[in-house]
């Protein structure tokens, strides 16, 4: 059935308001689905799975928390902050279930009609896939911001291109693909992760090597580096096939 949910889109402020209750599902959504929205492949079998789940988890609290940067751009003061899409439960009587959401920062310019956003995370729960929710929010979203710049594996490059996403390069990673949905101009700024953010996923990956141990630690370490080698080359691979057919549509954003 063709999802009918309302779906909202939010600026820091915004978020700010809303009840716990919110904040408390799109950690919920984000956790159980960690392993796919983790910058590197890991098996939600794997010893580390606690790593991504860790990482996506924090920076969706940071990005949770308001926050306002003004920063220069050519002698010019531009106020940036993050934001949030929420997709409501259709079936839901007090349409206050989430059961999807998108986190992004829009972009800064100097022009202002300029309009983009960088997508960082898109969760839609289980039971709720195949009903065009992610469709409603992307275009929710991109009915506020003209132009969206998100990634994904090369597995799902052909879902994107039939929402109207074009491949424009590796991730800064090298372990993902770059989509667009036009010409990409500006800047993103996102919070520095800071010493905090570093102390965390160390104590994480303490906290894992003693409850597996040493031996089972370096194997499951090993396997992760392996994965993302061959994921890269994937990706690799997969650009010099567009390259070569002169595929590509829209260029990397500058």
């Amino acid at each position: 059935m063709k999802y009918c949910g309302r779906v909202e889109v939010l600026l820091s402020t915004e978020v700010e308001v809303l009840e716990q209750e919110f904040h408390d599902a799109v950690l919920h959504l984000a956790k159980n689905d960690a392993c796919n929205l983790a910058a590197y492949p890991i098996s939600a079998n794997s010893p580390l799975a606690l790593l991504p789940e860790v990482q996506v988890c924090k920076r969706l609290t940071d990005n949770l928390q308001p926050f306002f940067e003004t920063i220069i751009c050519r002698r010019n003061e531009l106020k940036v902050e993050s934001g949030l899409v929420l997709a409501f439960d259709d079936h839901d009587p007090s349409a206050r279930k989430v059961i999807g959401f998108i986190d992004f920062i829009p972009s800064f310019f100097t022009k202002i009609t300029d309009s983009m956003c960088s997508v960082g995370s898109i969760v839609v729960g289980p039971s709720h896939r195949g009903r065009g929710v992610m469709k409603a929010m992307l275009a929710a979203l991109q009915s506020r911001y003209s132009v969206l710049v998100l990634d994904c594996s090369v597995e799902l490059v052909h879902i994107y291109e039939h929402l109207g996403y074009s491949p424009t390069g590796p991730t800064t990673a090298g372990t993902n693909v770059s989509m667009c949905n036009g010409i990409a101009t500006g800047q993103v700024w996102e919070p520095p992760k800071g010493i905090k953010y570093k102390k965390l996923i160390n104590e994480t990956l303490c906290s894992i090597r003693e409850q597996i141990g040493d031996d089972e630690f370096n194997m499951a370490w090993r396997a992760l580096i392996d994965d993302n080698a061959a994921q890269k080359l994937k990706v690799s691979e997969f650009f010099a096939k567009l390259t070569s057919s002169h595929v590509l549509r829209y260029p990397a954003p500058s």
